[in-house]
């Protein structure tokens, strides 16, 4: 069998299973697939974000929401009635 080999690391041994092999165990339990797929998408977009050098939005809003009240305190608002 050609192909591409993967290796999967376990916690007792490391075993190698040919693309192809891979893709045949996994067609057995689709719900497993799925996870699988939708995991491997949130660790290439945090590994993408990370790259580019994005920040949380946890780290950046206590200093946005201190210069919101700075502008507040300046800007005077009028309502006409």
């Amino acid at each position: 069998m050609a192909g591409k080999l993967i290796e999967i690391r376990m916690s007792k041994c490391v075993i190698y299973l040919y693309e192809q092999e891979l893709a045949h165990l996994l067609s057995f339990n689709p719900e497993l697939w799925a996870a699988a797929i939708k995991r491997g998408k949130a660790i290439k977009r945090a590994r993408t974000s990370q790259s580019r050098g994005l920040t949380h939005v946890a780290e950046v809003l206590p200093g946005v929401l201190e210069e919101i009240k700075k502008l507040k305190g300046e800007i005077k608002c009028e309502t006409k009635r």
